[in-house]
């Protein structure tokens, strides 16, 4: 049997976008009601490719259903030698590499520059955690919090990203606002989220009242009253709040 593989995605826009990134990636592929992929193409870096893209959301990926089929025949979807999809290939893919990089606490943060339209002025940075491979490679923030999900490890990725940024941003002397962004769904009370950031900015002296803890639109706000707690809590005790992102993933008007 010559294998082919085969992505199958019944939404249209997505299938145009997934097309559209590998692409880019350097990937030829056909979109005829799905995506088919060329016989020689590498199936682990085709599902790196669409793990790497930020703008696709783990709901998303689960949608898009690998298809491996006889190349020599037309494709049938009644006659398929095996069926899975890229969310669970990533996470599959991602494990051992991803779990020793949580295991290490080996993370590191990137701060992207914050502008007031108004005065064109920086007046923050927003703080992008990043795994680092034993290789030096580094892990996306995509596959760091996909795979935290599925191990039921978010409310320790979510707490270590914090406290790194804050390390971080006290040691390189950074000016301004640092927003952190956070997962309202991680912080089951917010009491406790507090206390440990508190303690991480005053053993690094960072003035904890320039924190902005900003919602992340990746995920889907489940329960806003509960959000609507933590907002109250941290604004309390002089933290501001922010909503990220504004108009893609999650953060709509509802939000």
């Amino acid at each position: 049997m010559s294998e082919q593989h085969v992505l199958v995605i019944h939404q249209e826009e997505l299938r145009r976008r997934v097309a559209g990134g590998l692409r880019k990636a350097g990937i030829g592929c056909r979109q005829e009601g799905h995506v088919l992929m060329p016989q020689d193409v590498d199936l682990a870096y085709v599902v790196s490719v669409l793990g790497s893209d930020a703008r696709l959301t783990p709901y998303q990926r689960e949608q898009i259903r690998v298809i491996v089929h006889d190349a020599s025949v037309a494709i049938d979807i009644n006659t398929l030698s095996s069926v899975t999809t890229v969310e669970h290939l990533l996470g599959t893919q991602d494990a051992p590499e991803v779990q020793d990089c949580l295991e290490r606490k080996a993370l590191e943060t990137h701060f992207q520059p914050i502008v007031s339209v108004e005065s064109s002025q920086v007046i923050g940075y927003e703080a992008l955690s990043r795994g680092r491979s034993r290789s030096g490679a580094l892990i996306s923030p995509l596959r760091l919090f996909s795979y935290a999900q599925k191990m039921d490890a978010i409310f320790f990725l979510d707490r270590l990203s914090r406290e790194t940024a804050i390390e971080t941003a006290a040691r390189i002397e950074l000016d301004g606002r640092l927003f952190i962004n956070f997962l309202p769904n991680a912080i089951y009370d917010p009491r406790q989220c507090l206390r440990t950031t508190l303690a991480i900015a005053e053993q690094h002296q960072f003035d904890p009242s320039r924190i902005v803890f900003e919602v992340t639109e990746s995920q889907q706000i489940l329960d806003f009253a509960h959000l609507k707690r933590i907002f109250r809590y941290y604004r309390s005790h002089g933290f501001q709040v922010a909503l990220d992102d504004v108009g893609s993933g999650y953060a709509g008007l509802n939000s």
